[in-house]
């Protein structure tokens, strides 16, 4: 499934990469850990991919860092210019 999943991406992408809109088009994918902490498995020791392409403001790069899925929708916010409370 996982390889289904990435070839369909890259896939998507490079169809994207050919249209005008392409360099102001933001995309965020992200997943979750599929319910496993219901299970007795805790949620902190999964790696729960996030992506976040836009190619008008950020160049490829790979971030090693903790986040929470709550700072998904802040951080959209804040590369688009948006306003925070």
């Amino acid at each position: 499934v996982l390889h289904f999943s990435d070839e369909a991406l890259g896939e998507f992408v490079a169809q994207l990469e050919t249209k005008p809109y392409a360099a102001n088009t933001m995309l965020v994918l992200v997943s979750d850990h599929g319910g496993f902490t219901h299970q007795g498995h805790p949620a902190h020791r999964f790696l729960i991919p996030a992506i976040i392409y836009y190619p008008a403001r950020f160049k490829h790069q790979k971030i090693n860092a903790v986040t929470s899925q709550r700072d998904i929708a802040p951080t959209v916010i804040d590369i688009i210019g948006g306003y925070q409370p």
